[in-house]
Parts: C-alpha cells; structure tokens; sequence
C-alpha cells in the first residue's frame, strides 16, 4: 500500500486445501492432503513509529523546534496527482524554517525506512510530505470532544487513513 506510513510486514496463514477422512481401528481421522495460504495479514508495528519519532526528533534538532502533539496520514493519489504523507503538528516552539523543518524529516524518513525511500525516488509515487503547523491547543480540544481527554487516552500518531486528520480540521483556531 503505498500510502502506508513505514515499515510493513505481513503474517501468513495456512489452511488445509484436501484432506481424507480415513477409518481406523482408533477411530475416524482426518489426514492433511495439503497446504495452502489462507490468509496474509499485515502487521504494522512499533518500527513505524520508530521510524516517525526519529526522523522528527532529526528535523527538530535540525530547526530548533520542539513538539507537542502530532498526527500523519495518507494523502491518497488522484488520477492528476501523486500520492503524500499530511502531517499535522502541534509545536511547543515552532521551526526556524517549516520548509527546513520537513526536508529534514523527509530525507530522515528516507534513510530509516526503504520502503519510503523507494515510493519517494523522483516523486514517482510519493512527494514531499505536506507539514501542517497548527494551533496550541487543538489536539486538546479534539480529545475532549471525544471525551479522551486525560488518562491513558493518547493522539493516534500514524494512520493509514484521513480520519482523524479531517477530524482535526474541524479543530483549528487561527
């Protein structure tokens, strides 16, 4: 998937494709005929995250910037245009330079994770990821609308769809 945010893996199933229910003098038994994969789940794990968590620590000690909350998703591809990663950000102390800021994040995402750095090369697949700078204050105000503010309750940091994205949307306060 493409507009997948890093590393994936997937988890293969097996089923029996034949078997032959056979008497003996135990019993009635099945015997296994042979195999095939059922099912490929993929596993999304702690690498993506990771991978997220290092290339923005980069870019923040590349622009002296610190942040708060965040949150990405997908930009999917259209039938004019290619397919990007929208980060929205909550900045403690906002970048130098926001531009700089996700250079740096880009090219940090490109050498920890191949799969980004193939789906970036000359923006075949992927382009430059979108770095959305917004408001103190707005991921607090989604949570308490949803009544997760507090606790163990926490932004979802990586999302393979624009969900929650759209939903913050509604949040901003310029």
């Amino acid at each position: 998937n493409m507009n997948t945010i890093g590393f994936k893996k997937g988890t293969a199933s097996f089923a029996d494709t034949l078997y032959q229910t056979i008497g003996t003098n135990a019993g009635v038994s099945q015997v296994g005929l042979g195999m095939n994969v059922d099912n490929v789940a993929q596993v999304f794990t702690d690498v993506i995250a990771e991978n997220a968590e290092k290339s923005l620590e980069a870019a923040c000690l590349g622009t002296g910037a610190s942040i708060l909350e965040y949150t990405a998703g997908p930009v999917f591809m259209g039938e004019s245009s290619r397919g990007s990663h929208e980060w929205l950000i909550e900045f403690e102390k906002e970048p130098d330079d926001l531009e700089k800021f996700t250079r740096i994040l880009d090219e940090t995402l490109k050498s920890v994770n191949s799969d980004y750095e193939a789906k970036r090369y000359k923006d075949i697949n992927l382009v430059m990821p979108l770095v959305r700078s917004v408001p103190r204050g707005t991921f607090t105000r989604w949570l308490r609308s949803k009544n997760k503010l507090g606790g163990q309750n926490k932004v979802p940091r990586l999302s393979n769809t624009r969900e929650f994205i759209e939903e913050l949307y509604g949040f901003l306060v310029f």
